[in-house]
C-alpha cells in the first residue's frame, strides 16, 4: 500500500506540473517587470570592453541647461598592450576628465571611474536632460581609437551620485 500511495503523489504531481508550469507567463508577469541590477549601458572597441557607463542621477526629474552632469564607467583590457583613456567629447557640453589617478587602462585590469575617484564630468550642458534619457559621448583611447556610446542618465530614485567638485 505504501509503494502504492508514494506512485499516486508522483502521478499527481506530474499531471499538475504542466498546468502550473505556464504561471506567471505573459506581459504582466513579475519576471516581465524585472530589471537588471546594473545600470548603464555596454561597448566594446577592440581589446577594451566598456561596461556600466551611467551619468549620476539629477536631484529632481531632470538637469536643467548650464548643469554638470558625472558620468561614470568601468574599462576591462583583455589585450597584450596597455591603454589609456585621452578625451571624451559631447554635442550636449564640454566632458572634463578628472579624479583622482592617471587614466591609463592596463591589460588585464579593471579600470573604474566612479564616485570618489576618477569621473568624467559634462559641464554646462546645452539643454535640459531627463533622468532616463541619455547622453551621446565620444570616448578616445590612446591605442583602441574612438567610439561613440550613450549614458543612461540615472533615474532620482536610485541612490544619488556624489557629484564630484
Amino acid at each position: 500500500m505504501k509503494r502504492r500511495t508514494r506512485l499516486a503523489f508522483v502521478v499527481a504531481v506530474l499531471a499538475v506540473a504542466p498546468v502550473t508550469a505556464g504561471c506567471g507567463s505573459g506581459k504582466n508577469a513579475v519576471t516581465a517587470q524585472e530589471q537588471a541590477a546594473i545600470d548603464g549601458s555596454q561597448a566594446s572597441l577592440g581589446d577594451l570592453r566598456i561596461r556600466d557607463l551611467y551619468a549620476a542621477a539629477p536631484p529632481v526629474d531632470s538637469y536643467a541647461v548650464g548643469a554638470d552632469i558625472p558620468i561614470y564607467l568601468s574599462v576591462a583590457n583583455i589585450g597584450t598592450t596597455d591603454d589609456a583613456l585621452l578625451s571624451a567629447s559631447s554635442q550636449l557640453g564640454t566632458v572634463e576628465l578628472g579624479g583622482a589617478g592617471v587614466f591609463q587602462i592596463k591589460t588585464g585590469e579593471l579600470t573604474s571611474f566612479k564616485p570618489g575617484g576618477s569621473y568624467l564630468l559634462l559641464r554646462g550642458i546645452k539643454r535640459d536632460l531627463r533622468a532616463s534619457s541619455s547622453i551621446p559621448l565620444t570616448l578616445t583611447f590612446a591605442q583602441a581609437g574612438s567610439i561613440d556610446v550613450q549614458a543612461p542618465i540615472a533615474l532620482p530614485s536610485q541612490p544619488p551620485s556624489p557629484t564630484p567638485s
